[in-house]
């Protein structure tokens, strides 16, 4: 994950925040998924 970040940071700015709202998405899905789960299972 950090190499990607590295390998856009330098082909330009603009490419490295839409990997970075794409990085942090990603883990906002997947945190409320997880979460999600934690709070269901014991239910």
């Amino acid at each position: 994950m950090v190499g990607v970040v590295v390998c856009a940071r330098l082909k330009s700015s603009a490419t490295v925040l839409a990997m970075t709202a794409v990085v942090v998405i990603a883990a906002e899905l997947a945190g409320r998924i997880a979460f999600y789960n934690l709070w269901t299972l014991p239910m």
